[in-house]
């Protein structure tokens, strides 16, 4: 396995049809619309035919879904895995369901929110078929190294693609 590090804004230095997978965990969110669009189209110029994408992003319709049940006992999950964080200890005073909505679509410099219709919108739009919606840790096998953070299984969605 090779990790990049490179900035998903601008063209990959990376030979076109030479990756095997490419796997991204709470990235995409951080990209506008655009850039992810962008981004996505240099991944399927690099993988290989057939190979796999897996992104991993918030799913903010968790959030809306459970702020329209009033679902008291998730928001209050979130905040006792979110906010445990001490760097995170001042928001505590703020915690409301709305904030915690405000919270995943706007802190941490997100620039954008994710569902699994936009995801395969995005991702069919660049050339992927055989996209997926995958529970946590299942999937492609090489691409299984999804966070085992408890925070993240609880909010993100975790997608897959192929290259044809």
């Amino acid at each position: 396995m090779i990790d990049y590090g490179m900035d998903l804004r601008f063209p990959f230095k990376i030979e076109s049809n030479s990756i095997n997978g490419i796997f991204s965990e709470h990235t995409f969110e951080h990209l506008s619309h655009l850039e992810v669009d962008n981004a996505l189209s240099e991944c399927y110029r690099i993988l290989k035919a057939e190979a796999k994408i897996r992104i991993i992003v918030p799913d903010l319709s968790i959030f809306i879904e459970r702020y329209c049940s009033n679902d008291d006992l998730w928001f209050q999950n979130w905040h006792d895995l979110v906010l445990k964080d001490p760097s995170r200890h001042y928001m505590k005073k703020y915690f409301t369901k709305m904030f915690a909505i405000n919270f995943t679509a706007s802190y941490y410099s997100h620039k954008s929110c994710w569902d699994i219709e936009s995801l395969e919108k995005v991702l069919s739009s660049n050339g992927f078929v055989n996209i997926k919606k995958c529970n946590y840790n299942e999937g492609t096998n090489e691409l299984l190294i999804d966070s085992d953070s408890e925070d993240r299984k609880l909010v993100s969605i975790y997608v897959e693609g192929q290259k044809i």
